[in-house]
């Protein structure tokens, strides 16, 4: 699994599994976001109180990396 970047303190496992999660999501091409990704970012910014990013390499469809901000 990837490590998440930012301060995680805090967080609930369950939370912490869903970011996790995140690196898992492939975005189709044609797509800057997908309509659930961005319902589920937002979801989990909202119950954790706190910013997520989420970086995804387009080039070669890896799996991005997942931030939280402060």
């Amino acid at each position: 699994m990837k490590k998440i970047f930012g301060n995680i303190a805090g967080l609930k496992a369950n939370q912490i599994k869903r970011l996790e999660r995140l690196y898992r999501r492939r975005i189709p091409f044609e797509f800057l976001v997908t309509p659930e990704l961005s319902r589920e970012i937002c979801a989990l910014s909202f119950e954790i109180k706190r910013q997520v990013g989420l970086l995804a390499n387009r080039p070669k469809q890896e799996r991005g990396s997942c931030r939280l901000y402060p």
